[in-house]
């Protein structure tokens, strides 16, 4: 008569380990998950912003060799008009400069383009974001001089 005590008792055991278990595990996947959401997050905006980094030096070949043969170009852009949180496809083609120098990413973008000419005779190649829709831009650029020597990128608020 003891024995299905036992089996009664020791199946009772068992719901509890389980049950225990499961409590332990719900806090374990809530600490991993606090962890892991922010850091594909940040992995995502970066992913973005090396589309900025890889479109201005492709912008700045073209600015180089342009300049070799007949001087900066002169204002650019913005393509697209608006930056935003979303891809965009530009108009690049239907801007003078940029069709005269043969860039488009031919792709939507997350940036707005633009070459913007400066008081000293040289041009800012310029891409502005926003990743996050909350208005406040990050902004890439590579500043050209008047003797067509351009520098590397600089940026503001890379991730806003």
């Amino acid at each position: 008569m003891n024995e299905p005590a036992k089996k009664k008792s020791s199946s009772v055991r068992w719901i509890f380990i389980v049950a225990g278990g499961c409590a332990l595990c719900v806090p374990v996947i809530g600490i991993l998950a606090a962890i892991a959401i922010p850091a594909f997050i940040s992995y995502v905006r970066r992913s973005k912003v090396a589309e900025a980094r890889a479109e201005l030096m492709q912008v700045r070949a073209l600015v180089t060799e342009r300049c070799a043969g007949g001087g900066l170009p002169g204002r650019a852009g913005p393509q697209p008009p608006v930056p935003g949180a979303e891809k965009q496809l530009g108009d690049f083609r239907s801007d003078p400069v940029f069709a005269e120098l043969g860039y488009d990413p031919g792709v939507p973008v997350y940036y707005s383009y633009a070459i913007e000419p400066d008081a000293f005779g040289g041009v800012r190649l310029v891409a502005r974001g926003d990743l996050d829709s909350d208005g406040h831009l990050s902004e890439h650029a590579i500043q050209c001089d008047a003797t067509c020597a351009c520098g590397e990128i600089t940026t503001i608020d890379e991730l806003e």
